[in-house]
């Protein structure tokens, strides 16, 4: 009795023709992309402001560290170590 109910099953299975994947229509993509840019939140010029000087900011220590290791030494007297190979 099972051996027929999956035959049955693996029968149908195979005679089922394969169905095409559903695509967007044209444009949606960009439909919604302006959609979600009309209704998000705008932010203020203080908090743009702030994001920019925070990411500058990290550019420049990250940027300055490396040169920083190349002078050893305090005060007036400094030994410039060569830094590289």
């Amino acid at each position: 009795m099972k051996d027929e109910k999956i035959d049955r099953l693996l029968r149908s299975a195979a005679r089922a023709r394969e169905e095409t994947a559903a695509t967007m229509p044209f444009g949606f993509d960009t439909r919604v992309v302006a959609l979600w840019r009309a209704t998000a939140q705008r932010t203020n010029g203080v908090t743009s402001l702030v994001r920019r000087v925070a990411v500058l900011s990290a550019a420049v220590i990250i940027i300055s560290t490396p040169a920083r290791r190349c002078v050893v030494g305090s005060g007036d007297y400094h030994i410039y170590n060569r830094c590289g190979p």
